[in-house]
C-alpha cells in the first residue's frame, strides 16, 4: 500500500468497492478525457469478467475513494508479457490537486514492477494537457502519436502513446520496492486513458 501523509491511502482494489468506484467514473468523465459514446451508458457494476479487482489500485482520501488506476497487460501473447499498460485512470473532480493523481501513478509503477513488467505504457487524448503533464512528471515520454484519431464534440482529437522504462524490482538499490514505503507529494491531477470500456486516455 502506498500512504501520502496520513490522510491519502492506495491499496488494491477489492469486491466492495463497485459502487464507489461506478461513483468516481460518473464523476470523472469529460469529452476531453473520454468518449461522450460510453459516457452515456447506463451501467449497474464497476467490475465485469475482463476488468476485475485484482486489475485496480484503489486511492482513498480521508477514508473516501477518490480514483483509480487499471493495469493490465497490452498484448494477449507472452512474447508481450514484460509490457503492462494502464487502461483506466481517473480521480474525481474534488481530489484533484492533492496528490491523489502522483500517488496512483507511484503506485502503478511498484505494481507493474512487482509482475515483472520492464515497461509501462498508457494513451491519452492529445486535448488532455493535464494528465499529459502529469505523465511527463513522473517520466513517462511520448512514444508515438495517432493524428486525428477521434472525433469528439466535432473536433479531430490525437491519439498521444506514452511510455516509461521500468528499473526491474531485483536491480533497484534504492530500497523502493516495497510499496508500503513508498511516499509521493506534490500536485496532482486527474489521468486518463482511453482505453477499453471506459476508456480514454
Amino acid at each position: 500500500m502506498t500512504t501520502t501523509a496520513e490522510r491519502l491511502l492506495v491499496r488494491p482494489a477489492r469486491a466492495e468497492d463497485d459502487a464507489a468506484l461506478l461513483a468516481v467514473d460518473g464523476a470523472s468523465w469529460s469529452s476531453t478525457s473520454g468518449f461522450p459514446s460510453l459516457q452515456g451508458e447506463t451501467r449497474t457494476s464497476f467490475f465485469d469478467d475482463h476488468n476485475t479487482p485484482d486489475l485496480h489500485l484503489v486511492a482513498e482520501s480521508d477514508s473516501s475513494v477518490a480514483g483509480y488506476v487499471r493495469i493490465t497487460t497490452m498484448v494477449p501473447f507472452p512474447e508481450g508479457a514484460h509490457v503492462l499498460g494502464i487502461y483506466g485512470f481517473a480521480v474525481v473532480p474534488a481530489a484533484r490537486g492533492q496528490g491523489v493523481g502522483s500517488a496512483l501513478l507511484v503506485a502503478a509503477q511498484e505494481y507493474a514492477r512487482r509482475r515483472g513488467a520492464r515497461k509501462l505504457s498508457l494513451r491519452v487524448f492529445g486535448t488532455n494537457t493535464t494528465a499529459r503533464r502529469l505523465y511527463e512528471r513522473h517520466g513517462f515520454v511520448v512514444e508515438g502519436v495517432l493524428r486525428a484519431a477521434f472525433l469528439i464534440d466535432g473536433e479531430y482529437v490525437d491519439d498521444v502513446w506514452m511510455s516509461k522504462f521500468l528499473v526491474p524490482v531485483e536491480a533497484d538499490t534504492a530500497g523502493t520496492a516495497d510499496t508500503t514505503e513508498t511516499t509521493e507529494t506534490g500536485p496532482a491531477a486527474p489521468g486518463v486513458t482511453p482505453a477499453k470500456a471506459r476508456s480514454s486516455s
